[in-house]
């Protein structure tokens, strides 16, 4: 499966018939500006580029450019490393 096709896996998901939060089933609720991401091919500088300037470029879209944001990978194929995994990681 190529990485543009893994998106596809998203049409499995389904809206909820309840609400969650107001009905108190959340072990945890984020309250931070989160988004979800999901990596190109991480095979290469262009690839993580092109991760960047979506991300950059969404969150101009919507208004809402922050840098204080929870960023997370979403990846169901696996464990995936890159030699440019250290970009990703929280400093400090």
């Amino acid at each position: 499966m190529n990485d543009i096709m893994r998106f596809a896996e998203l049409q499995t998901y389904t809206e909820l018939d309840l609400q969650p939060i107001d009905d108190g089933l959340c072990d945890l609720v984020i309250e931070k500006p989160t988004v979800f991401m999901k990596l190109d091919a991480g095979v290469n500088m262009y690839h993580h580029f092109c991760d960047f300037v979506n991300l950059y470029v969404s969150q101009h879209i919507n208004n809402s450019f922050s840098r204080d944001i929870n960023l997370l990978m979403w990846d169901t194929v696996g464990p995936s490393h890159s030699p440019l995994d250290s970009g990703f990681v929280k400093d400090g």
